[in-house]
């Protein structure tokens, strides 16, 4: 069964001071109005598979702790102008510019 991500899903998440809301592909429905009550509100709707270049979020490079990944992209995703947020690119930046701190070298930004 599909779960369902409607307006009442992401007005009850901004109440309880969630930030993202993890979304499996293919098994979650979003509405349109929640989708972007979402985005107005600042709520990351975050894919599970989606995680950039790196894989799943299990197979996180190194030593980088989910965690403190997500912390990071909320942190970042919140200071962020509402019609300028995009979690999944935050995330694929972070995870790019952590491993590369991790294995001692400097990011050198590659886009």
């Amino acid at each position: 069964m599909k779960k369902l991500i409607s307006a009442l899903t992401i007005r009850q998440a901004k109440k309880d001071g969630v930030q993202e809301i993890i979304i499996e592909s293919g098994k979650t429905i979003v509405t349109p109005e929640a989708r972007s009550m979402a985005k107005d509100f600042g709520i990351a709707l975050m894919d599970s598979g989606v995680t950039g270049s790196h894989g799943n979020q299990s197979e996180l490079p190194g030593k980088l702790d989910e965690k403190l990944v997500r912390q990071v992209v909320e942190q970042v995703v919140e200071k962020l102008p509402p019609d300028k947020r995009q979690p999944e690119l935050v995330r694929e930046v972070v995870v790019e510019v952590l491993s590369e701190y991790l294995n001692g070298r400097e990011y050198r930004n590659k886009r």
